[in-house]
């Protein structure tokens, strides 16, 4: 496995000093270099029994070219002054053989294979490849108009030779340009498919932080996004001796610690179709009734505080954690929008906001407590206990609730 492995990395291996970018070009030199030297090496032999002696002897300078840029394309990366030489080359190479044994061999048409080759290449400047491309056009059309005119065959061969050139180019004409052809549709397959990869990933890193009508308003190109809610339920939790856990803790297992409540909180979100809002150190906050209205916002923001508390339970339990948490729901109106032009957040704000902080603030360990408003939709259909007047910062006295947790067996409706 090594060995074929190393003969792989020898033949195709890709040097640490290509720059990704150009690895599409890297193989496109080094493919075509390759087949130039097979090819250079085969008019070598040809030409030398033929005894067309100036051929041969530039072939044996052609074949030390393709051999030289294999080396230094492989260990120096050095792509692109390779492309242009071997272009040259070729170009030189057709010339000289169509002005020494005319139009009818075929090798004029290794122009085209020239400007497929160098259009191929990852130029800064397209004028580079460009230039090199109508070069060999021109090329192509003087020397048909010299040859056919001005000069005439040096060498005369017979015609099942002549043939079987002509065969052989327009062959190996194909063959390349067909290669050429398939390493850009495929290196064209890549870029889509890393393009599609990248923007999946956009998208999911998107919904991460807003809601999916919202990233679709703002992909839309809607740029201040703001609306008002009138019925929504936030909820607010905060973990019971955090402060003093974090202090205990490597900062680590606290990251491990918060990760496990807060992966739980997010499930749930998603299971009972609650939006999640944000994170602030070691509170959660969500809402439902938002981006999308929702009738039974504060039954479905109920839900979410019950199975947040019995989740809170279970983890401390297993991590053995002498914690809690304690959660605030208000059910009001609200503002939303999103903030920020580098980092985006989907945020919420008003008197409903504020009065659900303030109900877990001052929520009791363990416990789930609701404002009033929240209790007046909620009532019916979940065990409640009035807990008292309480006085709450920026309001005064207001009535508070808490939510029971269900009997064993017992589901809220």
């Amino acid at each position: 496995m090594s060995a074929s492995k190393g003969l792989f990395n020898l033949f195709f291996g890709v040097p640490p000093s290509v720059p990704l970018r150009h690895r599409r070009m890297y193989y496109v030199a080094l493919i075509g270099f390759f087949l130039a030297l097979l090819l250079h090496s085969s008019w070598l032999v040809a030409f030398s029994l033929l005894g067309i002696y100036p051929l041969a002897y530039f072939n044996i300078l052609s074949v030390a070219i393709f051999v030289l840029g294999l080396y230094l394309i492989r260990s120096r990366g050095l792509i692109l002054s390779m492309m242009l030489l071997g272009s040259f080359e070729v170009l030189v190479h057709q010339t000289l053989a169509v002005y020494l044994m005319g139009w009818d061999y075929g090798f004029q048409f290794y122009v085209i294979v020239i400007a497929s080759f160098i259009c191929l290449g990852h130029f800064r400047n397209l004028a580079i490849p460009l230039g090199v491309a109508a070069f060999s056009g021109l090329l192509f059309i003087l020397l048909y108009f010299v040859v056919q005119h001005l000069a005439g065959e040096h060498y005369v061969l017979a015609e099942p030779i002549r043939a079987a050139f002509f065969a052989m180019n327009c062959s190996v004409l194909f063959f390349q340009l067909t290669i050429f052809a398939f390493l850009f549709s495929a290196a064209a397959r890549n870029a889509e498919l890393e393009l599609k990869n990248e923007h999946e990933k956009s998208e999911r890193l998107l919904l991460n932080i807003l809601p999916r009508s919202v990233a679709e308003r703002l992909k839309a190109g809607e740029e201040q996004i703001a609306d008002n809610y009138n019925e929504v339920s936030v909820l607010f939790s905060d973990m019971v001796g955090f402060t003093s856990l974090s202090l205990e803790r490597k900062p680590e297992e606290v990251v491990q610690i918060m990760n496990s409540y807060f992966a739980a909180f997010d499930e749930l979100a998603v299971q009972h179709g609650v939006e999640k809002i944000k994170t602030i150190g070691d509170a959660y906050m969500c809402a439902a009734g938002l981006p999308t209205h929702q009738p039974d916002h504060a039954i479905l923001i109920g839900r979410m505080a019950v199975d947040m508390l019995a989740a809170s339970k279970r983890i401390t339990a297993e991590l053995g954690l002498p914690t809690g948490i304690r959660i605030g729901i208000c059910s009001g109106p609200v503002s939303a929008g999103v903030l920020g032009n580098m980092k985006f957040v989907y945020d919420i704000w008003g008197d409903t906001v504020n009065m659900a902080s303030r109900m877990e603030t001052s929520a009791p360990h363990n416990a789930i407590q609701v404002a009033e408003s929240t209790y007046n939709l909620l009532k019916g259909d979940f065990p409640m206990q009035r807990r008292g007047r309480m006085k709450v910062k920026g309001r005064g006295e207001a009535d508070v609730y808490l939510i029971g947790e269900p009997e064993p067996g017992q589901s809220i409706r």
